[in-house]
């Protein structure tokens, strides 16, 4: 199996997933769509793009493509799919409210609470602050989490929580994660919706990342990415395992 990337590169030293992957499996992978490749997959960082021409030229050929009409992740879109799918918004709909301001692009961290205002500033969005607390500790402090929801078209073979220090909420600040059975985290009504959710942003291969809220018992999906990085394979235990995991989720996609 050989995989065109397109119409980036960047997935050597190991900082994707994808890369992981490829190497557990002894594949190949190529940047140049006139070499011989298996399947293209749409490898763009920018949440919200122009559609790849090229890899729709492919497709109509009857090429094998992965992502090619993913395009918009940005947190708007998110949401807004987000209303028609689960039947809520993730974004407060108040002013004078405590809640996250952060950007409308993927891959920012700069999360700030504020105070909701009816004028809000263009290009960033206002999150509903989501209770994730939870009763473990690490240094005296409360551990907040996250679920992260690897997607491999209409399968969630499984969860990652990611456990995270509250001081620093939207940062990369993960000091512990753990892999559970996806029907352990959530309901089967649940799975359907998120996968429902994955479908209609047209994410094939990728990870959401979703919050449960103590307080309504509610999941939000909070963000989306088709070019998934791999720092947690540095605080899960048998990162191996985890990498075999996803290997095999990923030869499954591809073969079927």
């Amino acid at each position: 199996m050989k995989i065109l990337f397109c119409p980036q590169n960047g997935i050597e030293g190991k900082g994707y997933k994808i890369g992981n992957m490829i190497d557990y499996l002894g594949w190949g992978y190529t940047y140049n769509w006139q070499d011989d490749w298996d399947v293209a997959f749409l490898w763009q960082f920018a949440g919200r793009h122009a559609p790849n021409g090229k890899l729709n030229e492919l497709k109509a050929q009857g090429r094998k493509t992965v992502n090619c009409d993913c395009f918009d992740l940005s947190k708007i879109f998110i949401n807004e799919i987000h209303k028609e799918v689960l039947g809520y918004s993730t974004f407060v709909d108040n002013s004078n409210v405590n809640c996250l301001k952060k950007s409308n692009q993927q891959g920012q961290h700069d999360g700030i609470i504020v105070k909701s205002t009816e004028e809000k500033e263009k290009g960033y969005i206002y999150q509903k602050l989501i209770d994730t607390r939870t009763p473990i500790k690490h240094d005296n402090t409360y551990l907040l989490h996250d679920i992260r929801v690897p997607v491999f078209k209409d399968k969630i073979p499984f969860l990652i929580i990611k456990y995270k220090i509250p001081k620093f909420i939207v940062a990369d600040n993960c000091v512990k994660c753990e892999i559970v059975n996806t029907e352990d985290y959530l309901t089967a009504d649940e799975i359907i919706k998120v996968k429902e959710f994955a479908k209609q942003i047209k994410l094939e291969y990728g990870e959401l990342d979703i919050l449960r809220d103590n307080c309504d018992g509610k999941i939000y999906i909070t963000d989306a990415g088709k070019t998934p990085g791999n720092s947690l394979f540095k605080t899960i235990e048998n990162p191996e395992q985890v990498i075999k995991k996803y290997s095999e989720s990923l030869k499954k996609m591809l073969k079927s």
